[in-house]
């Protein structure tokens, strides 16, 4: 409706956060970001260190055959 077009410029028009509030959720956010990609690489670091222990374990128990 008209109305609802109104409404909708003018929230358009008028800032959703103060500048200080943006600035302190971009900070945040940012923070937010690099922990989350910080552990993703230690939980990488992780799983590979758990590969290499699994590979290590099959590897040490795989039956020799006997030279005939």
């Amino acid at each position: 409706s008209v109305m609802n077009h109104h409404r909708l410029k003018e929230a358009m028009r008028a800032p959703a956060f103060s500048e200080q509030e943006f600035t302190a959720l971009s900070l945040v956010d940012a923070y937010i970001r690099a922990a989350r990609d910080r552990l993703a690489g230690v939980t990488q670091l992780f799983l590979k260190d758990i590969q290499a222990k699994v590979y290590a374990i099959f590897d040490s128990h795989v039956p020799v055959t006997p030279e005939t």
